[in-house]
């Protein structure tokens, strides 16, 4: 049986969750896009060098903007970092036109907006990303413009730290124990479970930001409170979110 929880806030993550990892457009970006930038801006000279130095990092941080500039700390970049450089460049040169809306998700979030929760966006990726693919997938009215996060808010620290995650609980004006999270990292998830958090899990297909990271979903594991495809199924699966509560599963 499903154990009621109450809840007043629900945080998305963005890439691969508010849009399906199947579309391409994260592999894009950790591919062609972040390697022109870094060819671009950093002054790498090869493709392999330059994938080979932000995948290491990448995975060490869960952050292109964070992995760069320890990456740049430490030597490995030809030439400085600066953040707002990738900022611009993730905001203009990502294939947003691969972001199509779906307007069962904007349904859904709207409602659940309009029954009271406070809806809120937190990446990893910087903000003005962020702003952008609200945009392109027409959701950037599903939420108030002090509760989209992107990763330079939480700086040093990101996600899956704790201390990245209480920042945007303090933000927000909640607590963990009153907070849905919704991912498609397992990091995450566990992470937030950890806190206290109530947790969803986007599972949809192979690629993007986790299968990078080698953090692959895992439905069974016991941090996970839901599993869904697409986040449109939170009516279906989670009806009781409209009355501020979350019908967490138990483990088996």
């Amino acid at each position: 049986m499903a154990e009621a929880v109450e809840v007043d806030t629900i945080i998305f993550d963005l890439d691969d969750t508010l849009y399906p990892v199947s579309n391409g457009f994260s592999d894009l970006r950790n591919t062609d896009v972040i390697c022109g930038f870094m060819i671009e801006k950093l002054g790498f000279t090869d493709r392999a060098a330059a994938l080979e130095v932000r995948h290491a990092y990448f995975k060490r941080y869960h952050s292109s903007m964070k992995g760069l500039k320890v990456a740049c700390d430490e030597g490995k970049t030809p030439l400085p970092f600066r953040e707002e450089d990738l900022a611009a460049y993730f905001a203009e040169r990502c294939e947003f036109e691969r972001l199509k809306p779906d307007p069962s998700i904007k349904e859904v979030l709207m409602s659940l907006k309009e029954a009271g929760l406070k809806l809120a966006v937190y990446s990893n990726a910087p903000r003005r990303y962020v702003q952008r693919c609200l945009l392109q997938l027409e959701l950037d009215t599903c939420f108030e413009e002090s509760a989209v996060f992107g990763v330079e808010d939480a700086l040093p620290a990101c996600k899956p730290e704790r201390e990245a995650f209480e920042y945007v609980l303090k933000a927000l004006n909640t607590t963990a124990n009153r907070t849905v999270m919704v991912e498609d990292s397992m990091k995450n998830v566990r992470a937030c479970h950890d806190m206290g958090m109530q947790t969803v899990l986007i599972v949809e297909t192979a690629g993007g930001d986790a299968a990078l990271l080698d953090d692959l979903p895992c439905a069974s594991d016991p941090a996970v409170g839901c599993v869904l495809e697409n986040v449109a199924q939170l009516r279906e699966r989670q009806p009781s979110l409209w009355a501020k509560q979350f019908q967490a599963r138990k483990p088996a």
